[in-house]
């Protein structure tokens, strides 16, 4: 573990939840993203980023999620077939993208 941010607020925090990991931009060597909502109803958007001297895309940092597609339909579904969900790897072309 190491540390990476801060997350500091002037109000207490009502909900935090982590955005899903197609949401980030590998090319700021983010690794994580979240929305964070404090007693006051503000809400932020909180980037987790690390610091990388070379400036290269490292594969290691991204390891496979799911995606935000559907791998079953809800009649299969309704049947009883239960598919694994499709799986995302964030690559060099998402990288040079965004």
């Amino acid at each position: 573990m190491k540390f990476l941010t801060n997350l500091l607020s002037t109000s207490p925090t009502k909900g935090f939840s982590l955005l899903p990991k197609w949401t980030l931009s590998p090319n700021k060597h983010e690794v994580d993203r979240a929305v964070h909502m404090t007693n006051d109803h503000t809400i932020i958007y909180r980037s987790f980023t690390l610091a990388k001297a070379n400036g290269m895309f490292q594969e290691e940092l991204y390891p496979n999620f799911e995606d935000n597609k559907a791998s079953n339909d809800y009649k299969s579904w309704a049947a009883g077939t239960d598919i694994p969900p499709n799986m995302r790897r964030l690559t060099e072309a998402d990288f040079t993208r965004r």
